[in-house]
């Protein structure tokens, strides 16, 4: 079913398809790129009977959001550097969580108790046939 764009509104609900034709009709972005974008909280959608559906605005506010994310750089801004207390990072959580599972790895790979009865021998059990 053909759509004519100059009757959809920007707040219509649109099935992911429809949307997707509409929003990026040169291509470039696929269903399944917006359904990534739905799971990574990026796009909102709403399921109806089991149908995904989103408007044209909601995917203008993905793309604003798709934009924020490339403006900030790997290691961060100034501005997000300084907001930090000084001596905390991302690496030290990081490296204080590492050092809290060697610890419990190191106390897993130590020799557990005996469980053993201290009197069990390994005599052979003499099986007896009958003729």
């Amino acid at each position: 079913m053909k759509i004519d764009p100059n009757l959809v509104t920007d707040d219509m609900p649109l099935r992911l398809k429809k949307a997707l034709e509409l929003a990026f009709p040169h291509g470039g972005m696929t269903v399944s790129g917006l359904r990534t974008e739905i799971r990574n909280g990026n796009l909102a959608a709403e399921t109806i009977a089991g149908k995904q559906f989103t408007t044209l605005n909601h995917i203008k506010a993905m793309r604003a959001k798709c934009r924020a994310n490339q403006k900030g750089s790997a290691s961060g801004s100034a501005s997000e550097r300084d907001e930090q207390p000084s001596g905390s990072s991302s690496t030290d959580r990081l490296k204080s969580a590492q050092d809290a599972l060697q610890t419990m790895s190191l106390a897993l790979i130590g020799r557990s108790k005996n469980t053993s009865l201290k009197d069990t021998s390994r005599t052979s059990t003499r099986v007896i046939r009958k003729a």
